[in-house]
Formats: C-alpha cells, structure tokens, sequence
C-alpha cells in the first residue's frame, strides 16, 4: 500500500543546511518505520514546495532538491494538494483562476445541454 506523508519545516537562511538535513532524516525514518510494516512512500508523487514572502524573496538561497524516500524531489513553485493548487508565495491566484475555469466551463456546457434539450422537444 502507497502512503501520502506531509512534513513541514521553518527554514531560516541561518539554520537552511541543518533543517533540509533534519527533514530528510525524518523521511528517511519514516520510509523505514513505513516499510518495516508493509507500507511505503511513493516517491513518483512526492512534492516539495519553499513558501516565502516577497520581501524574503532575495535574501533566501535557492533549494534546488529535497531528498526523501532515497529520491531527490525537485522544489516546485507550486504543488496540488487535495485539489487546492498552493503556489510559494500563498497567493492562490492559481488556483482561483483554475475554479474560475472549471465553473465556466461547467456552466457553458450545462448551457448547450439545455439548448439541446430544448430543441429536441
């Protein structure tokens, strides 16, 4: 059985190294608490995203990778999460033009529906 786990972590650019370090240990001990019982990570579909503030923008190094269940995952900007699209700087604009999206099309095609109806009777 695939197993989803979510890990957060603060970052400061003081303490970066030892945090991606300490992250990377927890899901390397996780992994391993989740194999030793038949279960595992599925690391096809893992995600990581850095969310900042603009301010913080440019005094903060790049992490180009997190290492979990023994795979590098490359840092998104952003990532999807029970259908909610999180970009790094919490904005959502993503994901508020994606809804906005489905609803328009949703409503046009319930729209030619009708019409459709209507014409055949």
């Amino acid at each position: 059985m695939l197993m989803t786990l979510e890990l957060f972590t603060a970052l400061s650019t003081a303490t970066l190294c030892n945090a991606l370090a300490q992250l990377e240990h927890c899901s390397a001990e996780m992994n391993t608490l989740f194999c030793s019982n038949g279960l595992c990570l599925n690391a096809g579909k893992s995600e990581a995203i850095l969310l900042r503030v603009h301010q913080r923008l440019c005094s903060f190094p790049s992490v180009p990778s997190v290492n979990t269940a023994s795979s590098a995952v490359g840092v998104s900007d952003q990532i999807t999460n029970l259908g909610v699209i999180i970009d790094k700087y919490l904005t959502f604009d993503c994901h508020v033009s994606e809804v906005c999206k489905k609803s328009f099309f949703s409503t046009f095609s319930s729209k030619a529906h009708m019409l459709l109806l209507l014409q055949k009777t």
